[in-house]
């Protein structure tokens, strides 16, 4: 790709000619560990693991062996004894013109200890391959993932907002008998033989199978390709099925 920026002659059969092509990485997804192994940042295992902000890592335990786990504007508890508070309204950012000062100091770095010493307290460990393209700027390169924010967390949430029967306020439209929850799961699990997905692994059963890693494609196809029919089919309100594709951003039904 870093040839392809520069450009590469390609033979044009219609127009009896060469012409010359170009192409650029302009973004690299993937979920915090994978988005860690592209980016060249430490990771969310670090104290400044945001690639995004300079808010300080906390850990959620004070033995010597504890990773920092989370994110938190305030410094509410005894494991984080140096932790900073922070203003939403004022966070401290990372700075595209920093980042290649702190690559330079990596790199004039006269031993490992050092190194780790800087990654420690900037959160970046290396220049990615990805900086390579012409189109690279850190660190809006690598953005949020959006496979689970919309299917992981979203639909999943969802889901147990219709299913999960605790707290639960009789006459609420979106909460569904276990009668339905079980038919729906059926029909996901049925359609596989005749609507089979074409850009992943059968869609198993929700009802069983939700708390047994439920993958992210799986709910991808039911917010895509399935729900919206099988919930009509099976006489929800329609508010429930509008709302659903609304709160996941992705589509709108009207």
């Amino acid at each position: 790709m870093a040839e392809a920026s520069e450009g590469i002659w390609i033979w044009d059969t219609l127009e009896d000619a060469y012409f010359v092509c170009q192409a650029w990485i302009t973004l690299g997804l993937g979920d915090m560990l994978g988005s860690a192994k592209i980016n060249g940042m430490a990771g969310h295992g670090r104290i400044y693991g945001d690639r995004f902000s300079m808010v300080q890592a906390a850990k959620t335990s004070d033995q010597s062996s504890s990773r920092v786990q989370y994110y938190t504007m305030l410094n509410i508890d005894h494991f984080n004894p140096d932790h900073h508070n922070y203003s939403f309204d004022d966070l401290p950012m990372c700075e595209y013109n920093n980042y290649f000062d702190v690559l330079l100091k990596l790199d004039q770095a006269s031993s490992k200890a050092e190194q780790e010493r800087i990654t420690q307290r900037t959160g970046i460990l290396q220049l990615p391959l990805c900086a390579a393209s012409a189109a690279f700027f850190h660190p809006f390169f690598f953005p949020i993932d959006p496979f689970h924010l919309f299917y992981k967390n979203m639909m999943a949430f969802v889901w147990d907002l219709w299913t999960i029967q605790k707290h639960c306020v009789s006459g609420e439209i979106f909460r569904l008998a276990p009668v339905v929850v079980a038919t729906l799961g059926r029909l996901v699990e049925a359609v596989m033989f005749t609507l089979p997905p074409a850009f992943c692994g059968p869609v198993r059963n929700p009802h069983f199978k939700r708390q047994s890693q439920y993958k992210i494609y799986e709910w991808m196809a039911l917010l895509h390709w399935y729900i919206v029919p099988m919930t009509i089919e099976l006489g929800f309100h329609f508010i429930v099925i509008r709302i659903l594709p609304i709160s996941s951003g992705v589509l709108s039904l009207q």
